[in-house]
């Protein structure tokens, strides 16, 4: 059977969410080295680092320019995140930062989380993004000096699939705690199967 044919007779066009794929090149090589050939080189998910904490390698400045560039970037205008005056006048001390700019924190840091962990045994070519919820003690403005830890809550099994669960806790140059950010992701196809 040659590569083309095998692509052609697999292809997972079934009702369950979980055969689609997002590219052709994905469902081709998903198709090329589990279906075809056998090879199921997606390992299950190392459960036992359930609870690791992966430290931030250093601090991050939050400064006006991340900020402003963030709202642009999202596309809002809302004064307290680019003008420091209007932000004064509400009772920060510096312009104030979207409640999602801790996404940045999780981009900035993200080789050395949980995701790059070798340990883990994720293979982020089949991940997708399932959650993602903040929790904020208080705003984060310019000037902040901020420390991240990701932590693995949980991994368990879902059908073919596992989710993973991690919290980011984002603390101040006190140490005093800023917010959370909590984000699932699912390993789509990487559960243990029990053996034919």
């Amino acid at each position: 059977m040659s590569k083309s044919e095998a692509t052609f007779n697999a292809l997972p066009f079934e009702s369950s969410p979980s055969n689609y794929y997002r590219t052709a090149s994905e469902c081709v090589i998903r198709v090329d080295f589990r279906q075809v050939f056998g090879d199921n080189s997606c390992v299950p998910l190392n459960q036992s680092l359930v609870g690791r904490e992966y430290p931030a390698p250093t601090k991050y400045d939050v400064s006006r320019e991340t900020i402003r560039r963030f709202a642009v970037a999202i596309g809002d205008s809302n004064p307290l995140y680019h003008d420091p005056e209007v932000a004064r006048a509400a009772g920060h001390p510096d312009v104030v930062a979207p409640p999602t700019f801790l996404t940045v924190l999780t981009h900035r840091f993200h080789n050395d989380g949980p995701v790059e962990d070798p340990e883990l045994g994720l293979d982020y070519s089949v991940v997708v993004h399932g959650e993602q919820r903040y929790t904020h003690h208080r705003p984060i403005v310019a000037g902040d000096v901020l420390s991240a830890v990701q932590v693995i809550d949980e991994i368990r099994v879902a059908g073919r699939n596992e989710l993973m669960g991690f919290t980011t806790h984002v603390t101040d140059a006190d140490g005093k705690p800023v917010a959370e950010m909590y984000v699932s992701m699912i390993s789509r196809g990487t559960a243990p199967q029990e053996a034919s």
